[in-house]
């Protein structure tokens, strides 16, 4: 096919095409560059584009005779006008313009090299004193130091525990600097330091917690004895007069509203009676007791009908209690600028009780939305509350007009009642339950430092992947349970998304988990909601709305400080940033039998037999004591570590089948092990896999630690 290709100047989906709509010539599959075809699809082929191959080979002559003219014009342009004089012998010349810059390895060397130390001597520890990343020892009247990062002015505290202690430091004169002739006791001196400081921490933030708790308690008790010795105010009595219409009765209560506030009265059957009988323009006087939020008539009500002498009315059928009747589509009539709500009595509207009135200037643009798209789905639970005479009002005024003005939105944008549609069509938790943990891992695994961390610690649960709507977009979240002691548990929502900015933590009873991890699936992939995390405040969501003892908002400021707010939270240590060295080959069990496709498995053996090649190696160079397998780094594992030098060589195995490939898999892994937050020092990182390094790698690598000082290399097993 490349030779046809090539003299018919056609490619290969012509080729294809052409032949696919000839049966009679042959069946083809899979057709590529390699393929062959038989003669009588080439006669074929070559009947069909003979014309593609002839105007290819006039282009190639005319193209080939334009540069032979440009090339004999360029050859005369650079003869003509000059002059050689002489030549210049480029290799006698220094060409260098500046020093060549030293690697970081040349510069130790070098420093090391100018260090001169005397014969080590014995002193104890009680002779050294500790200051800011320096420890300083006096000798002869002349002052000594050693600088180090982690050496605290705070160690000076601690000296009872180990200032007996003897060592062996060696004295450089030179420089006025001394060293440990074992460097080891430096680090476990510091690292003892370092725990004493982090339990001191724990425990005064405890005894802060517990002391900020009993004033707590006690501002509660204070606040309630303030109260109790509150003097009674004194009761101011108001007079002043009234409207009948003003006063409103609900059974033998009688309410009116004076300067804002409510004042009631209590009144005898006759006595309403006799005031509803009289005309209800007529003003009463009244006696107002602001103390006690009470009024009294200032004339009695029977000698009020004797002296005013107008015609009395006569006593509703009726008397004016409030009702209930529930809210529904027919009982809402839409006009310019507001919408009415009727009582409907047997499916008429009842005239002789006036409707209540809603100002709203989207009413009517709505009326024709409401029929045909809210009819069905009108909001459940609101009722009218109303009396013999009018509607007084809604059990959840804010509910309708809400829903009309989300209803005129949606329509808008989406043609539909957007929010109670994708709710009905969004999956279950029982079907992000069903997500295997494999794809959990490959999703979770790098997609940023917050969810490699979570997806690295102990979770007593497996992960659930589930989604979170955000601006009506899905986006990929996952729920982690870490179990946190005492029967409880911590649900962890992250999503995997960079564009998240935080990570919201559920403190939940193991008798409620269940229901808990309903709860935050439901709240977070609620169409419905569009300021899920701004209003994700206790305030407004308790804990107890998602089963919850309590929850936390941790942000995505700074990894170590992110880190460090979530253990607090869990009550955790803090990963350490040393490697965690246990020599000998540890290696998962190995079944043909699990779950997953032939080529993982396959994969999975060729990583295994590959560690236990480079572990029988590197025990025969360094021994067995100081070689191990699968060892962490915070909450991370190192295929292999070697213990060498004060130090550490590190090495990581991949199992593509090029060199460059394994490199471009394992460079961010193995730097991320050895730089990001290690405490300890590493001598080699060290990629392995399966194939030799070829030209290209060794060029490619060699130029990398020329340039960058870093001792990374490839070896194959």
């Amino acid at each position: 096919m490349n030779k046809v290709m090539t003299t018919l100047n056609i490619g290969l989906d012509t080729v294809y095409d052409f032949l696919r709509g000839k049966p009679e010539l042959g069946t083809i599959e899979n057709l590529t560059i390699n393929s062959k075809i038989t003669d009588e699809q080439y006669d074929a082929l070559k009947k069909k584009y003979q014309g593609d191959a002839t105007i290819k080979k006039n282009a190639s002559s005319v193209f080939s005779k334009i540069s032979k003219r440009k090339n004999k014009k360029v050859k005369e342009d650079n003869t003509s006008g000059l002059k050689i004089l002489g030549k210049i012998d480029l290799d006698s010349l220094n060409l260098k313009t500046r020093p060549v810059k030293k690697t970081r390895a040349e510069r130790k060397q070098k420093a090391d090299d100018n260090t001169t130390y005397e014969t080590p001597i014995n002193v104890t520890m009680g002779e050294f004193d500790f200051a800011k990343h320096q420890m300083t020892y006096w000798s002869e009247g002349k002052k000594f130091t050693l600088l180090n990062k982690h050496i605290s002015a705070n160690l000076n505290n601690s000296r009872a525990d180990f200032e007996n202690i003897k060592v062996a430091i060696q004295l450089d004169y030179q420089n006025s600097r001394f060293k440990f002739v074992e460097s080891s006791f430096l680090q476990s001196l510091i690292q003892t330091y370092q725990d004493k400081e982090r339990e001191r921490k724990r425990k005064e933030k405890k005894e802060k917690e517990a002391k900020k708790l009993d004033q707590k308690r006690s501002n509660v008790i204070n606040s309630i004895l303030q109260k109790a010795k509150k003097p009674e105010r004194e009761a101011v009595e108001i007079k002043d007069s009234i409207s009948l219409s003003s006063i409103r009765f609900t059974g033998s209560l009688a309410t009116i509203t004076f300067n804002g506030k409510t004042y009631r009265s209590y009144v005898t059957k006759n006595e309403k009676r006799l005031l509803l009988s009289l005309n209800r323009t007529l003003s009463i006087p009244i006696i107002i007791n602001t103390a006690g939020g009470t009024f009294r008539f200032g004339i009695g009500i029977s000698e009020l009908v004797e002296k005013k002498d107008l015609p009395k009315q006569p006593a509703p059928l009726k008397p004016l209690l409030q009702q209930k009747a529930r809210l529904g589509i027919e009982n809402v009539e839409f006009h310019e600028g507001y919408y009415l709500i009727w009582i409907i009595r047997q499916g008429k509207k009842d005239i002789s009780i006036a409707p209540l009135r809603i100002a709203d200037a989207n009413s009517l643009p709505c009326l024709k939305l409401i029929h045909k798209y809210f009819a069905n789905r009108f909001p459940k639970g609101i009722d009218i509350i109303f009396d013999s005479q009018h509607v007084i009002g809604l059990s959840q005024a804010y509910t309708l007009g809400s829903y009309i003005k989300v209803l005129n939105n949606n329509l808008d944008e989406h043609g539909e009642w957007w929010e109670e549609v994708q709710n009905d069509r969004k999956p279950t938790l029982a079907a992000c339950r069903k997500i295997p943990s494999a794809l959990i891992h490959k999703e979770v695994s790098l997609r940023n430092c917050y969810l490699d961390y979570l997806a690295g610690m102990p979770n007593q649960k497996t992960a659930l992947k589930v989604y979170e709507v955000r601006q009506n977009q899905q986006e990929d979240v996952f729920l982690f349970t870490v179990i946190i002691g005492n029967g409880s548990y911590a649900v962890i929502f992250e999503n995997v998304s960079f564009t998240s900015t935080a990570t919201w933590v559920f403190l939940v009873r193991e008798e409620n988990y269940e229901e808990c991890i309903s709860r935050i699936f439901d709240y977070f992939t609620n169409y419905e909601l569009h300021n899920k995390r701004q209003s994700l405040i206790k305030s407004l969501n308790p804990p107890q709305k998602f089963k919850a003892e309590d929850y936390y908002k941790i942000m995505h400021d700074e990894p170590r400080g992110w880190i460090k707010r979530l253990n607090d939270i869990l009550d955790r240590e803090i990963p350490s940033n040393r490697i965690q060295f246990n020599q000998g080959l540890h290696i998962a069990k190995e079944a043909d039998s699990r779950i997953g496709s032939p080529e993982k498995i396959k994969v999975a053996h060729l990583h295994n037999e590959l560690m236990r090649r480079l572990y029988c190696q590197l025990c025969q160079q360094f021994g067995e004591e100081n070689v191990g397998t699968e060892n962490h780094i915070g909450t991370k594992k190192i295929d292999v570590v070697a213990r060498t030098g004060g130090g550490y060589n590190i090495y990581e195995i991949k199992t593509d089948k090029e060199p460059r490939g394994c490199i471009r898999e394992a460079m961010g892994q193995i730097l991320d092990y050895a730089f990001f937050e290690c405490e300890d020092t590493i001598h080699k990182m060290v990629i392995v896999g399966a194939t030799p390094e070829t030209k290209e790698v060794k060029t490619y690598l060699t130029k990398f630690r020329e340039k960058n000082a870093l001792e990374i290399y490839y070896i194959a097993v």
